[in-house]
């Protein structure tokens, strides 16, 4: 036997022990020793996970992609997505959570690979949609996924999707519609996610607070350049009717795919829609503690009240992401006045009011 086709047989045989040993491990691996860890959760995002463990602490053998996790002091579920050795002593570990799964394959029906028109003329039938997109998934899935309860009333849509993954395309259909997309358990929901959460007087909300109004992605004139056409592109401008803001802000979208002028006019009242809000981030620096005791997630609306004069922030805000690390925690937080979320669809009026009045109001300028 050549030397080639002995590490070849060994790495075989190698290959098979670890497949039969895994195959007769049952349950999650669980992870509760960690040196260091990162989580996070955003809106519209899958929920993921970064822990450094000691490789003496655990078998390694039981460490692969895929496997089922959890981490104790979280609650995460969810399956192994990367490995880092970082030296010989430390080991990194990312997770993401069971939604993951969605990303692994391309949206199609009857294995045709195709581009898809999704289009919602009644928004009764939303629900109906949903499902024959998770019916499509399941045919590829360690479990079944059911969608959530209450899939609520929303706004028709007509637009086209080519070669996305299935997570990429609920996530469209979320934002097409208003709504948010979230997991729990082995469902799909959405909606809008979050419950209301009242702070404690005594709760210390921030170490350290930072406001930005984000202009870089703000614009109230949009212009639509498409294809040439006569030697020149087609063009169409949407202008906001209204804006309180003292200067305009200009924003181009350009896409060689809109051929004629009528495409140009249809696509420019939609894409000031994407650009006609500003949504006002509250970076805040809290003790992780906080996040625990109330089971903070992304989405939750926050009512803060407090006694202390140095405390300056005061109001309902909703959390738009946390970031949970072993030396820091942070939420970004956006103002509401009634604890509803400010989509970029919103009317600007509403939003300048919310963001230009009340943040002075409320003196975040801690």
């Amino acid at each position: 036997m050549v030397l080639s086709q002995a590490i070849s047989f060994l790495y075989n045989t190698q290959l098979s022990g670890i497949s039969a040993e895994k195959e007769n491990i049952k349950g999650p691996l669980v992870l509760n020793a960690l040196i260091n860890y990162k989580y996070s959760d955003r809106l519209n995002k899958i929920k993921t996970m970064t822990v450094t463990i000691s490789k003496q602490d655990f078998n390694r053998n039981k460490i692969y992609f895929e496997r089922d996790v959890f981490i104790p002091g979280f609650e995460f579920r969810g399956v192994i997505t990367g490995l880092n050795d970082i030296n010989d002593t430390l080991l990194a570990i990312t997770m993401s959570e069971t939604g993951w799964h969605f990303t692994r394959r391309l949206y199609k029906i009857a294995d045709s690979l195709k581009e898809y028109n999704l289009t919602l003329t009644d928004p009764a039938d939303l629900a109906t949609e949903l499902q024959i997109i998770l019916d499509s998934a399941n045919t590829d899935m360690p479990f079944t996924w059911e969608l959530g309860d209450d899939i609520p009333a929303t706004a028709d849509y007509d637009f086209n999707i080519k070669w996305k993954s299935y997570y990429e395309v609920l996530v469209t259909i979320a934002k097409k519609t208003g709504n948010e997309i979230w997991f729990e358990g082995f469902k799909v929901k959405f909606g809008t996610r979050g419950k209301t959460i009242t702070l404690d007087r005594s709760d210390k909300i921030y170490e350290d607070l930072s406001t930005k109004i984000d202009l870089d992605t703000y614009g109230n004139i949009v212009n639509v350049v498409g294809a040439k056409v006569g030697g020149t592109n087609v063009h169409a401008q949407a202008t906001a009717d209204q804006t309180n803001l003292l200067y305009n802000y200009e924003r181009v979208v350009s896409n060689n795919d809109l051929e004629d002028q009528a495409a140009v006019d249809a696509i420019a009242p939609v894409s000031l829609k994407d650009f006609d809000s500003i949504d006002p981030d509250v970076k805040i620096d809290i003790e992780e503690e906080l996040v625990h005791k109330y089971s903070m997630e992304a989405g939750d609306v926050l009512k803060i009240t407090t006694n202390s004069e140095t405390q300056t922030v005061k109001g309902f805000y909703r959390v738009i992401s946390i970031d949970v690390t072993s030396s820091k925690s942070t939420i970004k937080l956006q103002f509401s006045k009634t604890g509803k979320f400010i989509p970029r669809i919103s009317d600007n009026i509403d939003i300048l009011e919310a963001i230009l009045v009340k943040i002075h109001d409320l003196e975040l300028n801690s």
